[in-house]
């Protein structure tokens, strides 16, 4: 459960990846989850700032660790398309 109350604005992670089953073996899975976020992101994105998608959402869902989650939020936020662009700061 989040520390702070969440809009519902954005939809389920079932519903951007509904065939999202794992990733390859030889696939890196940093470069795919940023790839997929940046496009996450990039969709979300709107003239108001609204919340994105926590770090504990997206590490069960695509069953990686929060620090590989926190590693491409970072990144996402250096080229200014993550959730400093579509999230509250906190």
């Amino acid at each position: 459960m989040p520390r702070f109350p969440r809009s519902n604005s954005l939809p389920s992670l079932t519903t951007i990846w509904p065939e999202f089953e794992g990733f390859k073996p030889a696939e890196s899975k940093q470069r795919k989850l940023h790839d997929l976020l940046a496009s996450a992101a990039r969709q979300a994105r709107g003239s108001q700032v609204r919340p994105f998608y926590s770090v504990r959402q997206i590490a069960g869902f695509f069953q990686v660790s929060t620090s590989t989650v926190a590693t491409v939020y970072r990144q996402l936020d250096r080229e200014e398309i993550g959730r400093a662009s579509c999230r509250e700061r906190v």
